[in-house]
């Protein structure tokens, strides 16, 4: 099944079920292609393992002390790809240059600290090939909108400033507050709407079977390895709540949103066979 098939579907809402429905005949359609078999499986989204009192404690790339007491996600969908693409293709491009393998459609909205996996109601399906690379949509809508201000991440705790512990929180949304104000003539399409709320490649390793279940976890520590959080000091005053902005308005918010879209560190996909 090659990428062109799927150009109708993206346009579309990932949340429509009659849409997913046709991509399911597709991906059976598609099965001579690329020479696997037709699988359905499990899909659900988690945080990492090992949370222990609905709170994560870490210190950041930037050496900054964390305490996470709240983090969640909106996934759309979850698409695999056989084939890893050449760093211009993806500039160019929202869908991935090569053969997409799997999908997982319907939405799912998890809180990351809570330990629990949140299925995908509809679950995944594809064909039993390896997918390399992974995708996955923040969006609640149509990944092609012009505009989407849904917020599809949260995020609370507090951060060590100058020996003391500030508490911040923020929410991050993916529509035109995200969007570049200089955009380079030379790459036009690299701030297209898709282009902020697709996070890709996630290089992955996950070789797709029929019952298996596929898990993708999702590590909100990778969210603040570049968040200074002293620009945030400077706008709430001495005692205030630390408040990321929605939108490119200061560093602290636009690496934040950086973060929460970066194809390396935070995601990951844990496949489990149907006898595991």
């Amino acid at each position: 099944m090659t990428r062109h098939l799927f150009h109708a579907a993206v346009r579309a809402s990932v949340f429509r079920w009659l849409v997913a429905a046709a991509l399911s005949v597709v991906l059976g359609a598609c099965t001579g292609t690329t020479g696997g078999d037709t699988v359905r499986f499990d899909a659900a989204l988690a945080g990492p393992v090992g949370i222990v009192g609905h709170e994560l404690v870490f210190t950041t790339g930037r050496g900054m002390s964390v305490r996470l007491t709240k983090a969640t996600l909106v996934v759309g969908a979850v698409y695999m790809n056989r084939t890893k693409p050449i760093p211009i293709a993806q500039e160019n491009a929202c869908i991935l240059p090569g053969t997409y393998v799997g999908e997982v459609l319907g939405g799912a909205a998890a809180d990351l600290l809570s330990g629990v996996a949140i299925p995908f109601p509809s679950g995944g399906s594809g064909t039993s090939e390896t997918a390399v690379t992974g995708e996955v949509w923040l969006t609640r809508g149509d990944v092609n909108a012009s505009e989407d201000r849904a917020i599809v991440a949260e995020v609370e705790g507090e951060v060590t400033l100058v020996g003391s512990a500030r508490p911040f929180r923020g929410s991050v949304s993916f529509g035109s507050n995200r969007r570049s104000n200089a955009i380079d003539p030379a790459r036009p399409g690299a701030d297209a709407p898709c282009k902020q709320r697709i996070v890709s490649p996630i290089p992955i390793a996950v070789s797709l079977q029929n019952g298996g279940s596929l898990t993708v976890r999702v590590d909100p520590r990778a969210w603040f390895a570049t968040v200074p959080f002293e620009d945030l000091a400077d706008l709430a005053g001495p005692a205030g709540v630390l408040q990321f902005d929605d939108g490119n308005t200061n560093i602290s918010s636009m690496n934040l949103a950086d973060g929460i879209r970066a194809a390396q560190g935070a995601y990951s996909f844990e496949w489990k066979k149907l006898d595991q």
